[in-house]
């Protein structure tokens, strides 16, 4: 564990799961800075207390008795979107801030889910492994295109936007939920894109892309009757959070041809330790869809003048 110093040092930031060596420059000319990248979230948790500012990605949870007694620590920024990995309301109670670099990206997400998509479309995965393997499947990989087919946004934030944006120019009608239907309606009529309800949304689309975080009301937000209420031809993207699919629900909907495919770059459970089950069309990555050399970049910037910012030195 790196030496974590005493109360009477000068300002200091905890960087953890590593972040982009521009935004450790940046922050290492103002203050000082410890990176714990080969630390367990145990030990980041308990090295809070000492350090002023902590910045995070998603690995790291903070929970509520590790911010009970916050010892110098005032700001936690995560580096990244979502902020499930910290206990906000024990945050508050404790004063400590808490951030998050929301646009930093977004376009690296919007562009893996479209990678998704395609992968899904022209069957990608399937054609690497078995042409790989020696077998020449052509016959059994026909595709469909994505021109002339609906996308549903399953949440209309600033990431389904961006992807909304990259369908329309690929010929794509899009269509929109979101449960904050007045705060996103005025980016959704200057984009051409209807708010529907979840029922039109599950019956109308060729392309589901999930664009939500995981909280109580959107955990499980497709199960069993969202997946039966989908076209057989349809397909289903997730580069949100796992929680809001019921992974056991689509793999049993996959199995039995309910609907044409999946793909998941976020899991109920992360990391994945053990086989994914089985699944006919399913293509899955490792939660990578910020990681892009420029979106991490953005991020790790972002999140590094936030905390100098807040401690009064930028």
């Amino acid at each position: 564990m790196p030496n974590v110093g005493n109360d009477d040092d000068g300002l200091r930031v905890l960087v953890a799961d590593g972040l982009a060596p521009k935004a450790i420059e940046l922050l290492r000319e103002r203050l000082e800075t410890v990176e714990a990248n080969d630390n367990t979230s145990e030990e980041v948790q308990a090295m809070l207390p000492t350090f002023d500012a902590a910045i995070i990605r998603s690995r790291t949870q903070v929970r509520a008795d590790r911010l009970a007694e916050p010892g110098r620590l005032r700001i936690i920024v995560r580096a990244g979107v979502g902020l499930d990995n910290v206990d906000l309301d024990a945050a508050k109670a404790a004063g400590v801030e808490v951030h998050n670099t929301p646009t930093a990206t977004t376009r690296s997400v919007a562009e893996h889910a479209l990678a998704l998509m395609f992968a899904l479309a022209r069957h990608v995965a399937r054609g690497d492994a078995s042409t790989k393997a020696g077998l020449w499947e052509k016959k059994k990989l026909k595709g469909v295109e994505l021109a002339g087919k609906t996308l549903g946004l399953a949440g209309f934030g600033r990431i389904g936007q961006e992807l909304g944006r990259m369908c329309q120019a690929l010929g794509m009608t899009v269509i929109a939920h979101d449960k904050f239907e007045d705060v996103v309606r005025p980016f959704a009529d200057e984009m051409g894109v209807p708010l529907v309800s979840k029922e039109e949304l599950l019956r109308s689309s060729d392309f589901i892309s999930m664009h939500m975080p995981l909280v109580e009301s959107t955990r499980g937000w497709i199960g069993v009757e969202e997946l039966e209420a989908m076209r057989p031809t349809a397909y289903i993207v997730n580069t949100s959070r796992g929680g809001t699919i019921d992974e056991d629900a689509l793999l049993a909907a996959l199995r039995s041809s309910t609907i044409a495919g999946a793909a998941l770059d976020v899991f109920a459970k992360e990391p994945v330790k053990e086989p994914f089950p089985e699944a006919p069309n399913l293509v899955l990555t490792p939660h990578v869809a910020g990681t892009t050399a420029e979106g991490q970049d953005r991020a790790g910037l972002d999140a590094a003048r936030i905390v100098l910012s807040f401690l009064g030195l930028e």
